[in-house]
């Protein structure tokens, strides 16, 4: 089907990303493409449609992929920007032609394809490695034989551990060209968009640990799949013959499991969800924000329900963010205790009282927490946001 852009107006419904943030404005995410797509293109030009699903493609689900007869780009606008004026030229159903690869891609980085001399010379090796890689190509065409012979429940049996992405942190560094090594984001939007891996990638999906595919950097790198596939319409010749299963290689920090800490790993999932950035290939460092945010991420808060202001029910402990309130709620104040300042919850209390040397914690739940401190000003200061009843040097905190 061909289209007519007609103007350049609205916004995406969830933002798209860029390599400087991201934007829900059509307008200017239009601008930043413009290093992708054709120069000419703009209000007035005639482009092709895909009628594909957008969201495979990386665009929120009300758009329309376009592209035109050079299919080296694609690009999702809203209806309201385009009018259709003829047939379809692509379809939904089966078809041979794959969606087209933006420009903005860096190179082709896949480990194993059907050439052989064509893969070595692309996979960004030095020479002195060509038997190494010649060797490791066989295991790979030989373990694509195998997986596309399975069914999806043998594949899933052959699944490792489970885990989470919890971010896409740290630098690609498994390619002796440095063109090759970068961004592990630029890294994974490339893998997506040349057909190695699926579009539903992103911080929260759940991955598992394969063993099968050679890893040069066991120390750093994990290998991870997932019984999801990757879109017939948009796979690569070598994944397609795998019954579209792929592998990809990710940082062990990029993984919940590999984190420090089970709450620094809540704590990156908890400010994913908070900023809107689940499902994103994004960078997530708790080492940026500051410490009294990340205190309240590592307490939880922001694992919390809902939107707006946050509230407590003084029966149960049962915390919740509210546009506004509900019977039997109560606001959940900021406190100011023990040097620091943050939302008035007992976990807080708890977090902030095993930091200190002056205070310690008896006893802990989650409608009452008991500390023991000779600090006269502590059961003053915690008075002022809680219900405190003071025995001698403990001090039984409620709502």
């Amino acid at each position: 089907m061909k289209a007519k852009i007609v103007n350049l107006d609205g916004n995406y419904s969830r933002p798209i990303i860029t390599d400087d943030g991201k934007t829900s404005s059509v307008a200017e995410y239009f601008e930043y493409h413009r290093a992708y797509q054709p120069a000419s293109l703009g209000v007035g030009s005639i482009v092709d449609v895909l009628e594909v699903d957008p969201e495979d493609g990386g665009y929120p689900a009300e758009c329309i992929l376009i592209t035109n007869d050079d299919s080296e780009w694609y690009l999702g606008l809203l209806p309201s920007n385009l009018q259709m004026i003829s047939e379809p030229k692509y379809s939904r159903g089966p078809v041979s032609s794959s969606i087209p690869v933006s420009k903005r891609n860096r190179g082709e980085v896949r480990v194993y394809k059907d050439d052989k001399e064509e893969s070595f010379e692309n996979s960004g090796l030095p020479d002195e490695m060509q038997d190494a890689y010649d060797e490791g190509w066989d295991q790979g065409m030989s373990q694509e034989d195998q997986l596309a012979n399975m069914t999806p429940e043998q594949y899933e049996r052959k699944l490792g551990e489970p885990t989470k992405i919890v971010n896409f942190n740290g630098q690609m560094t498994l390619f002796d060209k440095k063109e090759y090594n970068g961004k592990m984001t630029e890294y994974v939007i490339t893998q997506i968009q040349y057909g190695y891996a699926p579009p539903i990638l992103g911080i929260g999906m759940e991955v598992n640990l394969v063993d099968w595919v050679q890893n040069p950097d066991p120390e750093t790198f994990v290998v991870v799949s997932s019984k999801d596939l990757v879109p017939e319409f948009m796979a690569a010749s070598s994944i397609a013959a795998a019954q579209y299963h792929w592998t990809l290689y990710l940082r062990k920090e990029n993984l919940e499991m590999f984190q420090p800490d089970p709450a620094v790993a809540a704590a990156q999932l908890a400010l994913a969800q908070d900023f809107e950035m689940m499902g994103e290939i994004a960078e997530l460092d708790l080492g940026l924000i500051d410490s009294e945010t990340l205190r309240e991420y590592l307490g939880r808060e922001v694992l919390i329900k809902g939107r707006g202001e946050l509230y407590v029910q003084p029966d149960t402990g049962e915390l919740m963010k509210m546009e506004s309130p509900k019977r039997g709620w109560k606001k959940v104040e900021r406190m100011k205790v023990l040097g620091q300042k943050l939302a008035a919850t007992l976990p807080n209390l708890v977090l902030l009282a095993n930091e200190s040397s002056k205070v310690t914690v008896v006893s802990e739940s989650v409608t009452e927490v008991v500390l023991k401190s000779s600090d006269k000003k502590l059961s003053k200061a915690l008075g002022k946001v809680f219900a405190v009843e003071v025995s001698g040097d403990q001090i039984t905190i409620t709502y």
